[in-house]
C-alpha cells in the first residue's frame, strides 16, 4: 500500500452549488491498496455522500465503473482516505467524490 496523493490530479467540478463534486485522476501506475488523501475542508465538503471509481480498461480510452470491488473510504480529522480496490494493478483510475 502506497500513498499516491501527490501523483493525482484533483479537480473540483461542481464548486458553487450546495452539492460538491471532486474528480481525482490517478496515473497508470495506480495499484490495488494504494491510498489517496483528500482534505475535505479544502473543497468545502461537510458530508461525503458517495464515491464512484472508474478504471481505464484501455489506457486513456474506455473507462468502466469498478463494480466488483468498491474502493473503501475512511474519514479522520476532516481527511477522507480512499483506498483503491479492484483486481487490476497498474491502471489509471478516476474517482468521483460527491459531497455537500
Amino acid at each position: 500500500m502506497v500513498d499516491i496523493t501527490s501523483e493525482c490530479t484533483f479537480e473540483q467540478t461542481v464548486p458553487n452549488l450546495a452539492s460538491k463534486v471532486i474528480t481525482i485522476k490517478t496515473l497508470a501506475t495506480a495499484d490495488n491498496g494504494d491510498t489517496i488523501a483528500v482534505d475535505l475542508d479544502k473543497y468545502g465538503i461537510k458530508n461525503v455522500l458517495g464515491v464512484l471509481t472508474f478504471i481505464h480498461a484501455t489506457d486513456l480510452s474506455v473507462m468502466t465503473l469498478e463494480t466488483t470491488d468498491a474502493s473503501t473510504t475512511a474519514v479522520s480529522s476532516r481527511t477522507l482516505t480512499l483506498t483503491i480496490a479492484g483486481s487490476t494493478s497498474n491502471k489509471r483510475r478516476v474517482h468521483v467524490i460527491f459531497g455537500e
